[in-house]
């Protein structure tokens, strides 16, 4: 359900419009028709009076000073959606909309502990490649991507003659550029998950 959006004569300022309500109308997915109507109209009521007090040259500014204003959808509507499925999780409307709040929840929780799990692996793989490039130079003949006799391959330490090391010291700028990398990326990843809480 796309939310009119006011007679705007910029383009720019209509498909700004439609992209936030289509957040909106996302992060609603667990209601019915009514309950997202009813978040929505909330949404442009609130939208509209913060655009009323923006001051802008042009349509997009004010409109965006408005979205800046009231924030982005992720930061308060996931909490208006659980309002409403717990209003009417009350006699009348059945256990329908409580089983919806509940699987709501759990999908956003374990959606974040799967994301918390995957960085922290992240994480630890950076470090570990950290870990191996330093040793390098002080065990040269122990650290790197080995292959034993037995046709194991993997990097880290041996203590073995029957082996051959595949990257020699080609480990250190590897290992040290793909672990500065992993924790850049790591860190924009945390980063832009913190601004969807």
């Amino acid at each position: 359900m796309t939310v009119a959006a006011p007679e705007f004569l910029e383009k720019e300022a209509v498909q700004s419009w439609r992209d936030y309500f289509a957040r909106v109308d996302a992060l609603c997915s667990a209601l019915t028709a009514r309950q997202k109507r009813d978040i929505q109209m909330e949404v442009k009521a609130h939208l509209l009076e913060s655009l009323v007090h923006s001051s802008g040259a042009s349509e997009i500014d004010r409109l965006r000073a408005a979205m800046v204003r009231l924030g982005s959808p992720d930061a308060f509507v996931p909490g208006w959606v659980a309002d409403s499925l717990l209003s009417d999780s009350i006699p009348g409307e059945g256990i329908r909309s409580l089983w919806q709040l509940l699987k709501w929840n759990a999908r956003r929780g374990i959606s974040r502990l799967l994301a918390s799990l995957a960085l922290g692996f992240g994480y630890f793989v950076a470090f570990y490649l950290f870990v191996m490039a330093s040793l390098k130079p002080i065990f040269p003949e122990n650290v790197g991507l080995i292959t034993t006799g037995d046709g194991l391959t993997f990097l880290g330490y041996v203590d073995s003659t029957e082996m051959v090391d595949h990257l020699g010291y080609w480990l250190v700028p590897l290992g040290f550029g793909l672990s500065f990398f992993l924790i850049w990326f790591l860190g924009r990843m945390v980063g832009r998950l913190s601004r969807e809480d």
